[in-house]
């Protein structure tokens, strides 16, 4: 069990790498200045995306075309963009929160973690992958929220307008590669 742990673990770490769900909690952990809230919805999120994953190990997957999520994944994603420079001094309100937690939930939706999660599981048990996934993707993200925390304490709103504008970057390169996809 320990070593089915350690290798969803692994796997998940490496994946998580420059991954686009990484990028999107240390964005907007700078944005809203609330690492560890923002670590524990992004984990939260993709606890629930890695849980879902795990057991229905991708039967479901046809259910829903790639195209449909990743333009709405897209659309989030500049939507944050721009409430995080509509924002700027005010404190986040909960609403922020709700809409974080959906932006980092549909991020990880179709991505490269939760296929190396669906395959983990035909191999493993599904609980050894969902912790061991969980352990890795928490070590990579608060690796990223911890960088980008020591810049922010430096420079606050250059770091929020980069955050903003790297979610709503993400989200037109995602809508452009969906067009491109669908073409």
């Amino acid at each position: 069990m320990l070593a089915e742990i350690a290798a969803a673990a692994a796997v998940t770490l490496i994946a998580e790498l420059a991954d686009k769900t990484m990028l999107t909690t240390a964005a907007v952990a700078a944005a809203t200045r609330r690492p560890l809230v923002t670590l524990a919805m992004s984990a939260v999120a993709f606890a629930v995306v890695t849980a879902a994953t795990a057991w229905i190990a991708g039967a479901v997957g046809g259910l829903f075309e790639e195209r449909y999520v990743a333009m709405a994944s897209s659309a989030l994603f500049v939507a944050a963009g721009i409430a995080c420079l509509r924002a700027g001094e005010e404190a986040p309100r909960p609403e922020a929160a709700i809409s974080a937690f959906t932006l980092l939930l549909l991020s990880e939706l179709g991505d490269k973690t939760q296929m190396s999660t669906a395959a983990l599981a035909l191999r493993y048990s599904v609980p050894s992958v969902v912790l061991g996934a969980l352990i890795g993707y928490i070590a990579a993200n608060a690796a990223a929220i911890a960088i980008i925390a020591g810049i922010v304490r430096r420079r606050p709103m250059l770091v929020s307008r980069a955050a903003a504008a790297t979610l709503i970057a993400m989200g037109l390169a995602l809508l452009v590669l969906s067009l491109i996809k669908a073409a």
